[in-house]
């Protein structure tokens, strides 16, 4: 579903790249749009939600297992996504970034982001972008740990 990399951390990369080792044989594209247009149609044709998202921003909810999961799309570990070897290390790492967290009886940690903007200003050209993982989390986020219905908040809860 269409989002942004790594839009749900309070540090985005300002470039990514994309490489393709082996090329599918069917399907495998990789669709680019404007996020500038997206923020044009979205306040456009929601402007009441658009209003709401612009002041209160967004909040991802999502449970990382200990070890990861191959099975599914949200199935990286806390070990893997913080870099970390320890519940030590990535406590640590979690709140540098503002980001709750709650370890559950099975080593998986449960984590609510800090409050986001969803619509951005872009340093470079000063225009209004959809900049968020809104649509991902919420249609995507789906395994035996997350639903995605409950992955993506408003910033007031």
């Amino acid at each position: 579903p269409f989002h942004h990399e790594l839009a749900q951390a309070p540090e985005p990369p300002s470039y990514i790249l994309f490489h393709c080792e082996t090329a599918s044989a069917q399907g495998g594209a990789t669709p680019i749009i404007h996020s500038e247009e997206v923020a044009n149609f979205f306040e456009a044709t929601y402007p009441d939600f658009a209003s709401r998202v612009a002041a209160l921003g967004v909040r991802y909810i999502r449970v990382m297992p200990e070890e990861t999961d191959p099975s599914s799309a949200q199935g990286r570990s806390w070990k893997e996504t913080y870099n970390v070897s320890t519940r030590e290390e990535a406590e640590a790492a979690m709140r540098r970034q503002g980001t709750e967290f709650e370890w559950l009886s099975n080593g998986d940690c449960r984590t609510i982001t800090a409050t986001l903007p969803a619509l951005r200003i872009d340093a470079r050209t000063g225009k209004r972008v959809f900049f968020n993982s809104m649509i991902a989390a919420f249609i995507g986020w789906n395994d035996s740990r997350n639903v995605g219905e409950k992955a993506v908040v408003l910033g007031d809860g």
